[in-house]
């Protein structure tokens, strides 16, 4: 992807301008899976991928005592991730060569590694085709208060960060990145339920919407998915407004 201009959200302090990104997330997606569709002969199907990401996946290794993925689950996770971003489809055959016992018991040990995000990473490199980039999709997935998803886009919209690199190092760097702009909107939003995982989502919405000329400034629909975009707040505040729409009418 070509390098975007420096971002605009990543050094504005307004938390209004992040909640405006991140609620328009879906919004933004619908809008790369349809450009992307017109481009492919091949449906790649992105937006039920990522509802599934980020609405199911979670729910998955929440509901087990110890957090944990099985073979199936990393297939589709590695599916999602480069439908979403670069396609390769080599590594959607090597990760099939991954051992069940192996997935699930790698996955289980790296999320008994956090906090310590960079054990963790390192703990789930260890599987076939799985990187810096995958291992922290898993983590984000189960984890997203502390692990934000290495997205090329979100890695972009980050000014100072230098040229990306797909290796632990630079990832630990972005993720100190988020984690600074985390602490400043928890402590303006302390309601709003901040998380690593939003943050980076609230960046790569930015890119892509600057991409695809998509304003920011407009009213997004409110169908976000559970693991953080979109919020049942929006749609109470929201509530009154229709109201009174439907009274004029």
């Amino acid at each position: 992807m070509e390098k975007p201009k420096p971002s605009s959200l990543y050094t504005n302090e307004d938390v209004s301008a992040w909640k405006t990104a991140l609620e328009s997330y879906n919004d933004v997606l619908k809008l790369k899976a349809s450009k992307e569709s017109s481009k492919t002969k091949k449906d790649r199907d992105l937006v039920a991928l990522d509802k599934w990401y980020q609405d199911e996946l979670p729910k998955n290794l929440n509901s087990r005592e110890k957090k944990y993925l099985n073979l199936e689950e990393l297939c589709q996770l590695m599916k999602w991730k480069l439908t979403r971003g670069k396609f390769r489809p080599r590594l959607s055959d090597l990760v099939k060569a991954n051992n069940e016992t192996t997935v699930e018991d790698t996955s289980r040990k790296a999320f008994g590694y956090l906090p310590d995000v960079s054990a963790a990473i390192r703990e789930l490199s260890k599987l076939k085709a799985v990187g810096p980039a995958t291992a922290s999709a898993i983590l984000s997935a189960g984890a997203p208060d502390l692990v934000p998803f290495m997205a090329d886009e979100a890695m972009m919209a980050i000014p100072d960060l230098g040229e990306i690199s797909y290796h632990l190092p630079f990832y630990m760097s972005f993720v100190e990145k988020i984690k600074k702009v985390l602490q400043q909107l928890k402590k303006k939003d302390p309601e709003g339920d901040w998380t690593a995982h939003k943050v980076e989502l609230a960046l790569w919405t930015e890119v892509m919407a600057r991409k695809y000329n998509f304003d920011l400034s407009q009213e997004p629909h409110v169908n976000g998915c559970e693991n953080g975009v979109g919020g049942e707040k929006r749609k109470a505040e929201e509530a009154p407004k229709a109201k009174k729409r439907a009274k004029k009418k």
